[in-house]
């Protein structure tokens, strides 16, 4: 599988930094015009309406959700933006949704009332969308990894985390494009 830029996302269900010498950061500036040249080329969009396969989905402890719709409304190297509309086991509807630089850094998940639910985090790393997440005043911090098919039409998001009683957790979710 291979991954795009979300092929960067999902909150699915369920979050880094570094010093930089001199000399690195003036080593990027000079390559960078290339670099982004060549990520524009190869950048391929998920923007689109993406539905969870429940079928094909797995959720570890949890009750599987009776549907999860993922919105992504901009997807550049630069900046991605999505939504997710789901309804949970028990029939309860929720939106939440995310926008930020793809760079690693922590963004706020926002509920449909403007709240923030936690914070997450976006980067390509050789090919592989990783999602981090903070979990949030009552959650479990994770982290995931986003793969796409060959043919662009499907991402698997593989979370990873610890369960109530701190058990290690893994929920598989697989997207499907919608035409």
């Amino acid at each position: 599988m291979r991954t795009t830029a979300f092929s960067r996302l999902a909150r699915g269900i369920v979050s880094v930094g570094g010093a930089i010498s001199v000399c690195a950061v003036l080593l990027s500036l000079l390559a960078a015009p290339s670099a982004f040249a060549q990520a524009a080329a190869s950048h391929v969009s998920s923007v689109g309406t993406w539905k969870a396969d429940l079928k094909e989905s797995k959720f570890g402890d949890e009750e599987a959700p009776k549907s999860i719709t993922l919105t992504i409304m901009k997807d550049t190297p630069q900046l991605l933006s999505w939504r997710v509309d789901m309804v949970d086991a028990k029939g309860q509807a929720m939106s939440y949704s995310w926008n930020g630089p793809q760079d690693g850094t922590m963004q706020p998940v926002k509920g449909s009332d403007g709240k923030e639910l936690e914070k997450q985090s976006f980067k390509d790393e050789k090919g592989v969308l990783i999602r981090r997440g903070d979990g949030g005043k009552d959650g479990r911090p994770f982290e995931s990894h986003v793969t796409t098919s060959a043919d662009k039409n499907t991402m698997t998001d593989v979370v990873n985390a610890k369960s109530k009683d701190g058990k290690p957790m893994t929920q598989t979710i697989v997207w499907r494009r919608t035409p």
